[in-house]
């Protein structure tokens, strides 16, 4: 490679969005409960994962700048990284291994982004456990499962069997099967992860039984249930994100828009322990252009049929509405859902405390966040929104 003098900037502020944007939890129940159960009526955060016994860590690269040059070169970086460039040969030095630039930049589009996390009660005992997902990709970096012992403090819980090791996006937690046990569906850059919930303090890989029709190579975003066709179980919708491959050469780093998208998947569940691909036949069958990130099922329009919203990433948002026959209906007319082209995480919740449904999504770079109310839409049925 010929000497240009030309510095490539890759900035920590955009690689800390995408960190602590892409997939934003937020709570907006202001009426709640705390970890150990108990009611409160005001909220007040403060971290106290160390004397808690969290002691998760999320692991992924964070570049901060790299000299493209013809001589060795060596630079500080985030998290031990180090460069070494050579006359037609450009390095990464991570954890005393070398990797082509071109392998780096592979790695580091899936590992920028941050991974999501759930509060559900798995062993029933009336406190709130925790489930945390990596994306490390590694056997000996896994999601973590965190048991709360009601006073205050939790314990990691080893071999419970939802220790998944993939490159982890998001979690979704629902009893798919009834049984009155909660389950988690995880979703991962290759693939996507159903563990039930055996009632015994275990959970047990049911995704290839579970999915008959096989579940592809895909990078995989987030995921929500919910039941829209009334038939008494949670069905399920899963977004693909990036048509991205380890396979093509890549001569820098990355970003989702110089991607293709790929398809969002609504699964039906069978009530047999399987789910069907219904996506076709239901209307959902989302550009494959778009790049999706998050999704909730819920009532838009006060119909009691569960709606579709859908954040995309370098797109319009997508919102669908529940026909109540089996099938939806993209929505385009005013929602209040703001036509943004960088959206990421979502949560629902009464902020004002009007008995109405509010949606926050949160939006990449320089785009605001965005808090939508709903109007009342018992007479209108056609699931507007304003923003707040």
């Amino acid at each position: 490679m010929k000497s240009t003098g030309q510095y490539h900037m890759v900035e920590e502020r955009i690689v800390l969005h995408y960190v602590y944007i892409f997939f934003t939890a937020v709570m907006l129940s202001l009426g709640t409960t705390d970890i150990q159960g108990q009611a409160v009526s005001t909220i007040s955060l403060q971290d106290r994962s160390a004397t808690a016994g969290i002691d998760f860590v999320h692991y992924a690269p964070r570049p901060r700048w790299c000299e493209i040059g013809p001589t060795v070169v060596g630079s500080a970086t985030n998290e031990g990284l180090s460069l070494v460039f050579e006359e037609e040969k450009e390095y990464w030095k991570s954890n005393g291994r070398l990797m082509t630039l071109d392998e780096f930049a592979n790695v580091h589009l899936i590992k920028m982004n941050g991974s999501g996390g759930a509060w559900f009660d798995y062993d029933r005992d009336g406190d709130w456990d925790l489930y945390l997902v990596n994306c490390q990709g590694d056997a000996n970096v896994t999601n973590a499962l965190y048991e709360n012992l009601g006073n205050g403090k939790f314990i990691r819980v080893e071999n419970s069997g939802a220790e998944d090791d993939g490159e982890g996006m998001a979690v979704a937690v629902a009893d798919y099967n009834n049984d009155g046990y909660p389950d988690l569906l995880v979703t991962n850059y290759g693939n996507f992860k159903l563990f039930q919930n055996k009632g015994d303090k275990t959970f047990s890989d049911v995704s290839k039984t579970a999915f008959p029709e096989g579940i592809k190579d895909w990078w995989y975003g987030g995921s929500a249930w919910g039941d829209y066709d009334n038939d008494g179980d949670l069905d399920l919708y899963i977004t693909g994100y990036v048509d991205f491959s380890r396979r093509p050469r890549y001569s820098s780093l990355r970003f989702p828009m110089d991607f293709g998208g790929l398809p969002n998947t609504l699964f039906r569940n069978n009530g047999d322990g399987t789910f069907s691909d219904v996506t076709a036949s239901t209307g959902v069958l989302d550009d494959a252009s778009r790049k999706s990130m998050q999704v909730v099922f819920n009532d838009f329009n006060e119909d009691r049929l569960p709606d579709l919203f859908v954040t995309n990433d370098t797109d319009a948002n997508g919102f669908y509405l529940n026909r109540g026959n089996g099938t939806f209906k993209p929505f385009s007319g005013p929602s209040g859902l703001s036509t943004t082209d960088g959206s990421m995480g979502i949560a629902l919740g009464d902020f004002n405390k009007d008995g109405l449904t509010d949606l926050i999504y949160t939006n990449f770079a320089a785009e605001v966040n965005t808090l939508a109310t709903l109007v009342d839409n018992k007479s209108s049925n056609d699931g507007q929104l304003r923003n707040a």
